[in-house]
């Protein structure tokens, strides 16, 4: 496994792990002030009611963080468009608020009635829903502030761990389909343009993404861009140099930038600056 399948790896498990975490610290710290009120004026929900409420409604909390995920995604903010990223977000908030009641109410049905009790459902759900929307509300604006807060750090911000020093790259000529003599392991390997799939600036290194591996090597993408010149690379950010022939599919990402999908699956940021001239360069 490549280092940066391993990075990737470390920030999925990271990723999955923070929502049941953040939803659980919160969703307690709201039910000790429910436990305190009740000491303080002796009214309020038996203990198990108390629990069961709480635990239902962070588990539809956090089923409802795929949701915001997948939204997020469906309709990336775009001020450029600000009329119907506007309309698109009121609208999820009201998806987000049903679906969070829905599940509440099933969640909690199915708990009580495994406990032997019963569960006595609001007369008015229309009244209970405005009345959990208001809740609802600032839990969603807080989702979609941390999911696009995060994207945007991941795809503009964060920058790959130091890399370890190697020895220079060499390139060789090869007409139309130049090759790079990268280090192995094992000692060196022979890599043709045409293999390549992206690389992506790290400092003074770039790495190199090839058949599903990555090499590292002491080298500027702007020098490598230049040896590269007679094959068919083009910049889609100023970290990221791809390999035209690769590219499968373009998609909208968060505040107006966008995502280059590659044969191979692996995804590479299109920010502004290069999106016009990327474009251009597909539909020509």
């Amino acid at each position: 496994m490549s280092g940066k399948d391993e990075r990737t790896n470390r920030r999925r498990a990271l990723e999955i792990a923070f929502w049941p975490l953040i939803i659980a610290f919160f969703w307690t710290v709201d039910g000790w002030n429910k436990l305190a009120e009740r000491e303080r004026t002796g009214a309020g929900l038996d203990d198990f009611r108390l629990v069961a409420e709480q635990a239902t409604s962070a588990a539809a909390a956090l089923c409802m963080v795929m949701f915001v995920v997948w939204w997020t995604r469906r309709f990336p903010l775009d001020m450029s468009r600000w009329g119907r990223t506007a309309v698109a977000y009121v609208a999820g908030s009201v998806l987000f608020a049903a679906g969070h009641y829905l599940l509440i109410l099933i969640f909690r049905i199915v708990v009580f009635h495994f406990s032997g009790r019963h569960y006595g459902v609001a007369e008015s759900h229309l009244g209970n829903f405005v009345f959990e929307f208001q809740k609802d509300i600032k839990i969603y604006v807080a989702m979609v502030a941390i999911v696009v807060a995060y994207r945007y750090w991941r795809d503009h911000v964060a920058e790959p761990a130091p890399l370890p020093r190697v020895p220079p790259e060499r390139v060789e000529s090869g007409g139309q389909n130049p090759r790079l003599v990268v280090q192995t392991g094992a000692g060196e390997r022979v890599l043709t343009a045409d293999q390549i799939d992206y690389l992506q600036a790290a400092r003074n290194y770039v790495s190199i993404h090839a058949d599903g591996r990555e090499y590292i090597l002491r080298e500027t993408l702007a020098g490598l861009d230049e040896k590269l010149g007679a094959a068919a690379f083009v910049r889609t950010h100023r970290s990221y140099l791809v390999n035209m022939d690769k590219v499968r599919e373009i998609r909208p990402a968060e505040s107006g930038a966008w995502r280059v999908l590659l044969s191979s699956g692996a995804e590479v940021p299109l920010s502004r600056t290069y999106r016009d001239p990327f474009k251009a360069l597909i539909n020509g």
